[in-house]
């Protein structure tokens, strides 16, 4: 290799080097959209965190509607405003 192309390939190298340094830096570099989509999959994991929990709240108001008696007469009678033969219902304003 004769000097010429030596150095034509070294400042390449050099220039290469100083891009590639610069666009990891950069703002909206690979480093910055790493940050971001790691901080939208920590969101994610916390809104999955709260679905779940409001799921088995209402899986558990779902077994109980289903099984028990009580819990689905206070159902009809809060959402429905159903009540018993000869029950008299009183509405107090608030």
């Amino acid at each position: 290799m004769n000097v010429g192309v030596r150095i034509l390939f070294l400042f390449s190298c050099m220039a290469i080097t100083a891009a590639y340094g610069w666009w990891v830096t950069h703002p909206t570099g690979p480093q910055r959209s790493y940050q971001q989509l790691r901080a939208q999959i920590n969101q994610q994991h916390q809104q999955n965190h709260f679905a779940r929990r409001e799921n088995d709240v209402l899986r558990r108001k779902i077994t109980a509607l289903r099984y028990d008696q009580r819990a689905a007469e206070q159902a009809a009678r809060d959402h429905l405003f159903l009540t018993k033969p000869n029950e008299i219902v009183v509405i107090c304003p608030k």
